[in-house]
């Protein structure tokens, strides 16, 4: 499937995960195509990659609805999970984990509370 003025590509993802997201998207009243592409997994060894197409006027409806959904799914954590775009700087005086939220000298590549390799 290509790009065309009724559809767009807005990513690939597993098989899985793709007819997780078309299910919470049909509850909606939004429909999104699904399509395999053997072109997006050229090494044949990365699994069922499917691509996900949208009509650009739901775009905006769905970028909302996937946030919330993570919002959701982030809401048990302990930290924030913004944390885990932290780059680790082995320089800084102290560092946070972007796994655990642990906070602690840089003084190893690893976190000492969880085990994280930087």
């Amino acid at each position: 499937m290509e790009n065309s003025p009724d559809k767009i590509l807005l990513g690939k993802s597993s098989a899985p995960e793709a007819e997780r997201l078309q299910a919470t998207l049909d509850k909606h009243g939004i429909s999104i195509a699904l399509a395999h592409n053997v072109a997006t997994c050229t090494s044949g060894g990365c699994g069922i990659q499917l691509e996900i197409w949208a009509h650009p006027e739901d775009v905006s409806q769905i970028q909302q609805i996937v946030a919330l959904e993570w919002q959701e799914s982030a809401a048990y954590l302990q930290h924030d999970p913004a944390q885990a775009a932290q780059v680790f700087d082995p320089n800084a005086k102290e560092v946070t984990c972007p796994a655990c939220a642990t906070v602690f000298e840089p003084l190893s590549n690893e976190c000492p509370d969880c085990g994280l390799t930087f």
